[in-house]
């Protein structure tokens, strides 16, 4: 698990972090932050040079967009592709970014 501190992930913008030297991507939408791996599934683009309209994610390398919200492709083929996600939990102003299969503190 890694943890940021919640004023570095800002509202609409790409925040790149790292987790186990693998690059991950944040972005804070409508309160909420999202955590996706930083590359792209349809071409292995690197995300975090993306950019972000209403609430999708464009891959700088060939436009593919996804929507920040559920991981999904939206264009140029809805739900061709999902992004890989992390599970992300905000308190107490830090951000915690769990990677896929870590089973945590239990």
């Amino acid at each position: 698990m890694q943890t940021i501190n919640s004023r570095d992930v800002r509202s609409n913008l790409i925040t790149r972090v790292k987790i186990d030297g693998v690059p991950i991507v944040l972005i804070r939408q409508d309160g909420k932050v999202h955590a996706f791996s930083a590359l792209c599934p349809h071409a292995l683009g690197n995300l975090a040079r993306g950019d972000l309209y209403n609430g999708e994610l464009e891959c700088p390398e060939h436009g593919w967009r996804f929507d920040i919200a559920s991981g999904q492709s939206v264009y140029p083929e809805p739900g061709k592709y999902c992004l890989l996600g992390y599970e992300v939990h905000e308190m107490d102003g830090v951000v915690e970014v769990r990677p896929p299969n870590d089973p945590g503190d239990t």
